[in-house]
């Protein structure tokens, strides 16, 4: 019975975001960060214009609204559900991120939707683009000591950027978007053996890939001998 839920719920979410809302096939899930008041909702509206876009929302967002532009509130829906949600998405937009949240992503504390959809995203690993005009460095006097709190907003930055996330101002996020997807489009995962050796470990006894992964020899026998099965995901 949970696998038959699981399914319905899937295709629900599958049909939703296939829905003709969007000239482009990518979709974008914009995800409000605590202060919904720092919504472009005109710049939304201008994504939404050249791709499928979909507002994320939490309960204290729901007077937040963009003309024609799906919402959904992720604060009603579950983690499985969520998971679901991300499979159907091709990247993760968070517009004008605090210091707390660049702080508490940092250092993987999930203790609100927003941040733990982002680090499923980046766990997953989808492109996942972080709206920095509230934390970006301010110009000051550059002889003069840097105050630590700006050093560690540097920090928490490289090291999302290591772990591939991307940063821009309001003003670069179309051009950002769009050089993002193209990479991803001609990107080709490589699939290694310490790849399904970690998913043994898992017990998992299936390595599903993105279509165009390229596995390599050793993954393979890796594979064949830990009774593994390999599966490359359909182009939606």
């Amino acid at each position: 019975m949970k696998d038959y839920v699981a399914s319905v719920v899937r295709q629900t979410i599958h049909e939703y975001l296939q829905s003709d809302h969007g000239s482009f096939g990518k979709h974008i899930l914009v995800l409000l960060p605590e202060s919904p008041a720092s919504l472009n909702k005109n710049q939304v509206h201008e994504l939404s214009m050249k791709y499928n876009v979909t507002l994320g929302i939490s309960e204290t967002d729901r007077q937040t609204e963009v003309h024609n532009i799906p919402v959904i509130d992720i604060s009603r829906i579950g983690q499985n559900e969520l998971k679901l949600l991300m499979e159907e998405i091709d990247i993760l937009y968070v517009p004008n991120i605090s210091h707390g949240f660049l702080a508490k992503l940092s250092l993987l504390i999930d203790d609100t939707k927003t941040i733990w959809v982002t680090l499923q995203m980046i766990l997953e690993g989808k492109p996942v683009l972080l709206g920095d005009d509230l934390v970006r460095k301010r110009k000051g006097n550059i002889f003069l000591p840097k105050p630590s709190i700006e050093k560690k907003v540097q920090q928490y930055m490289k090291q999302l950027s290591s772990d591939g996330v991307h940063f821009c101002s309001t003003t670069q996020v179309e051009k950002k978007l769009r050089a993002m997807l193209t990479k991803e489009g001609t990107q080709r995962p490589l699939v290694l053996a310490k790849h399904m050796e970690e998913l043994a470990k898992m017990g998992e006894k299936e390595a599903i890939l993105p279509e165009r992964s390229v596995v390599t020899p050793m993954a393979k026998d890796a594979a064949r001998e830990l009774g593994i099965a390999i599966k490359k995901e359909k182009k939606k």
